[in-house]
């Protein structure tokens, strides 16, 4: 049976994970960290112990690649990169706002509803991706001006926003009728598609894989 590790570095939470054929065995988290450099390596020494698991016994790494803070992301892709070169094993790259859409979508289990991952950005901006209770993506994760998108198309729609920022989409949550679903993106919600991503060997050239900043800089 396969033992991934998970890394989730985008947001100001620092979180890891370790699971074996999709279940979860561990995690570990700061959830509001200004380092996360001064914090990982610890959080997985201790995901590993607490999940009863060695170094020897991972058969792949996966990390969040963005969007997201862009010194979190250089900082978790880092790190990861490091122990797969060190430990010759294989890298997964994950979509932070894929991962949490569809992590909202199996806790709905609305197969007919919209499902709308955002993550903070800059004033007046967010990052967001859209997926349908089926599993399949709407829009894929991008950098948005607020005034410049009002996700008016689903409109009487069944909709659910998920991630940290209601404050700056509670008018359109309002408009359009959603449930708003406030969630910490952490490294368990990378489970379900990492081991996809690793029975399908979606694995990643370690020498020149970098994160999806979207933009020079987030927060």
């Amino acid at each position: 049976m396969s033992n991934l590790l998970f890394i989730e570095t985008s947001t100001r939470a620092c979180s890891v994970a370790v699971g074996r054929e999709s279940e979860l065995l561990s995690q570990e988290s700061v959830l509001n960290t200004q380092s996360h450099a001064s914090v990982l390596h610890d959080l997985i020494a201790k995901a590993l112990l607490t999940a009863g698991k060695t170094w020897k016994d991972l058969d792949a790494i996966a990390v969040s690649s963005g969007p997201g803070s862009y010194t979190g992301l250089r900082i978790g892709m880092a790190v990861a990169k490091g122990f797969c070169f060190a430990l010759d094993l294989p890298l997964i790259l994950m979509d932070s706002l894929e991962c949490l859409a569809h992590r909202a979508s199996i806790l709905q289990q609305d197969k007919d509803a919209i499902y709308i991952a955002c993550m903070d950005s800059r004033k007046g901006e967010i990052y967001y991706h859209v997926m349908n209770g089926s599993g399949q993506i709407l829009e894929f994760s991008q950098a948005l001006e607020l005034e410049k998108h009002e996700f008016r198309q689903y409109l009487g729609k069944r909709t659910y926003f998920c991630g940290n920022t209601s404050n700056k989409i509670k008018n359109i949550i309002f408009e359009l009728s959603a449930e708003q679903i406030e969630h910490e993106f952490l490294a368990e919600n990378m489970l379900i598609k990492g081991f996809e991503a690793y029975n399908r060997k979606e694995f990643c050239d370690l020498a020149y894989s970098e994160p999806n900043y979207m933009k020079p800089f987030s927060y």
